[in-house]
């Protein structure tokens, strides 16, 4: 079975995103989260990493070699950082790094992974149903920011 882990140093996501995706795990702590990937009940499984940028480089250099380490996203804050992260991310051949986004569509991606997660192991379909409206929710968001936006 997957887990998923949010790593959230900042800990502005953790309290809204706890409630949203109840079976995600969220670290603050960087050092709790390296212990958590390697311990040994958890080799066996498939882990579906989001990090943020600012700390890549260092966790995923500590992680990226262990089988259990399957997926890996990473948000960034500015868009000056976007393009240093993708030169990086090539240059490296990383192809566990899945993606590389802005911060603001965190929550989109984790929905799309959550329903794919709901998917491949069966979960019921309210499950599914929760995580899709949830994204719906999101998208007419953006919408609705974007319709302000144009006035």
């Amino acid at each position: 079975m997957e887990v998923i882990i949010l790593y959230d140093p900042s800990g502005v996501c953790t309290s809204n995103f706890q409630q949203k995706f109840i079976d995600m795990r969220i670290y603050n702590n960087k050092d709790q989260l390296l212990n958590f990937i390697k311990e040994d009940d958890v080799r066996e499984r498939d882990i579906t990493i989001f990090l943020p940028s600012h700390d890549v480089r260092n966790i995923i250099s500590q992680v990226y070699d262990l089988n259990q380490i399957h997926s890996i996203y990473v948000y960034y804050s500015s868009i000056n950082e976007a393009q240093n992260l993708k030169d990086w991310w090539f240059s490296n051949n990383y192809f566990k790094i899945r993606q590389i986004f802005c911060h603001d569509q965190l929550i989109s991606k984790l929905c799309i992974v959550y329903l794919n997660y709901c998917r491949s192991n069966n979960l019921p379909s309210e499950e599914a149903v929760r995580y899709n409206e949830l994204y719906q929710k999101y998208l007419n968001d953006i919408k609705f920011q974007l319709i302000q936006e144009s006035k």
